[in-house]
């Protein structure tokens, strides 16, 4: 994997404005293949600090505390518990209590409060955390010394028709009257499985300067993954901090889905005898109809004969070309198929697939009783 660093050619030219220097984004770490390394909490604000935050002598403890942390810092090796990868995250709302499914590390700098799984007001420097859904969401510290960056991601085979990611996110912070130039920088990104970035889904700056505390509460965000349909990426959420503990803030996300997307086919097959009953021996018409409306393809349509004893591929067209909007009763090659009952039982299966991928679009069956 690769940090991002084309981000940060705004904010080099506003470090050379201000005079101050922005250190280089650092190398991330290596995760360990298996297992989890235990994260502590630090850092944590009077409780009930949301109303505490506006007394100034509460304020005035909360900046003591933050600034005695950030003499010292924070370090985490973070988690590495990815799981299979297929077509849904893997314990999308932490509900396991723990990073199941996730790598969750930073790139080895102090921080304020390193990755963690939270229930309700049980972590982070203003004591708030809120989980969206569900007991648990995952929170990061968001601050830490010049150059502090996190990342939290998981690998998804996304399937060929595509669908929709969507997760929650929630920020907040206080500047505890601190200066700062550099706005705190977190993305949301797509990337290939060696970790090279493919899209940036969504940026967003926070610069605290002065600012008091901030709560942007919990956002809803869905983007269509229709692009990257057949391919397996990653998402990873990417915090990355300028400047060194000028406020504490807490990042937080949650019930991250994907949701495929509904194949886009619409298509009937009807399969109508000529008489049901039948009579042993006499001869009878099976019509196929057929309505389809859907993208343009091509599509295989096969009809197979069935008794008690055995089955019997009677029709088979592929490659048949289809555009939208098609619908026609009896199938322009055929309309009708001949049999001779001689059983005791007849039926018939009749369907139209996707010439390119096999799949199944839809499909119908009868069962006919065969008199003597």
């Amino acid at each position: 994997m690769k940090l991002f660093t084309n981000l940060f050619l705004a904010p080099f030219a506003l470090t050379l404005a201000v005079g101050c220097e922005l250190p280089p984004p650092q190398a991330e770490p290596a995760v360990p293949t298996s297992g989890s390394a235990t994260l502590t909490t630090v850092a944590t604000a009077p409780s009930g600090l949301a109303a505490a935050f506006m007394d100034p002598a509460s304020r005035s403890e909360a900046k003591q505390r933050y600034l005695a942390h950030a003499r010292t810092g924070v370090t985490s090796t973070g988690y590495d518990l990815r799981a299979q990868v297929g077509e849904q995250f893997t314990n999308g709302g932490f509900e396991t209590g723990d990073f199941t499914g996730w790598i969750a590390i930073d790139n080895g700098l102090p921080g304020l409060n390193p990755w963690a799984v939270c229930e309700a007001n049980q972590c982070g420097f203003f004591g708030n955390s809120e989980p969206v859904e569900g007991q648990f969401d995952a929170l990061n510290g968001f601050d830490g010394e010049a150059g502090y960056q996190a990342f939290l991601s998981q690998d998804i085979s996304v399937p060929e028709n595509g669908g929709v990611l969507s997760l929650a996110d929630r920020i907040q912070f206080d500047s505890l009257g601190i200066p700062s130039f550099l706005p705190r920088v977190y993305e949301l990104q797509i990337r290939d499985q060696d970790g090279d970035l493919l899209e940036v889904l969504h940026h967003e700056e926070i610069l605290l300067n002065g600012q008091p505390f901030t709560d942007l509460g919990w956002r809803l965000r869905s983007f269509d993954l229709s692009q990257y349909g057949g391919q397996t990426v990653q998402l990873r959420a990417d915090l990355f901090v300028p400047e060194t503990f000028t406020g504490p803030a807490q990042f937080e996300i949650d019930n991250v889905q994907f949701t495929p997307a509904v194949d886009p086919v619409t298509c009937v097959v009807n399969l109508n005898p000529s008489s049901d009953p039948l009579l042993n021996n006499d001869p009878f018409v099976l019509t196929v109809n057929l309505d389809y409306v859907a993208d343009a393809r091509d599509v295989t349509v096969e009809v197979v004969k069935f008794t008690t004893d055995e089955a019997e591929q009677v029709y088979i067209d592929q490659g048949v070309p289809m555009s939208p909007g098609f619908a026609i009763e009896g199938f322009p090659v055929f309309s009708t198929l001949a049999f001779t009952a001689q059983s005791e039982t007849v039926g018939f299966f009749a369907s139209i697939s996707d010439a390119d991928t096999g799949k199944e679009l839809c499909a119908d069956k009868i069962v006919l009783d065969v008199q003597p």
